[in-house]
């Protein structure tokens, strides 16, 4: 069966969306409560997956939902917090991407990109709080950074084959066989 190329956009952009909020939620429920604001990431493993096979204008606007979603249900403050990092780690990824091509593993863009989050993620948090004592913490946030960008990497190439099935019209998934 044959779908219109724009319809199959659409439904693929649901599904990602869906995985960034389901993975969202098993995060924050396996993270204690006093865990220093620290989170693992693993829904910036389908944003970095639309990044590299989708395409930066859809890693960007699903960058942008997810931030939507983080404002929606847990406020403003968080929802800035994501954009700012998102978009940041984002940049930097395309930045690497381009000047490293096939150069650079999955596992270092993702360390660089949740270095880079963190940054985002200071500088707002500065900016919001109207103090630059926030930046004392970038430290903590580095080290957790890199080893949690090191663990999305991972989990990005061993889940890359079924966010393909996903993406490709023309897996066996998709064909209905």
């Amino acid at each position: 069966m044959n779908i219109n190329p724009k319809t199959r956009k659409i439904a693929t952009y649901g599904i990602f969306l869906s995985l960034i909020i389901i993975l969202s939620v098993v995060e924050a429920a396996l993270i204690p409560p006093n865990a220093a604001n620290i989170r693992m990431g693993l829904s910036n493993v389908v944003i970095m997956y639309s990044l590299f096979y989708m395409g930066r204008k859809d890693a960007f606007f699903l960058a942008v939902l997810k931030a939507l979603f983080a404002f929606l249900t847990r406020g403003v403050t968080a929802g800035l917090m994501s954009l700012s990092g998102g978009l940041c780690a984002i940049i930097i990824m395309i930045i690497l991407d381009m000047l490293l091509k096939n150069r650079i593993s999955f596992s270092l863009l993702s360390i660089a990109g949740a270095l880079f989050h963190n940054v985002g993620q200071i500088i707002m948090a500065a900016f919001i709080l109207g103090s630059p004592y926030i930046y004392y913490y970038f430290p903590v946030m580095a080290a957790a950074g890199c080893c949690c960008g090191m663990l999305t990497g991972v989990l990005l190439k061993f889940s890359m084959p079924y966010l393909k099935r996903i993406d490709n019209p023309n897996s066996p998934i998709n064909s209905g066989d």
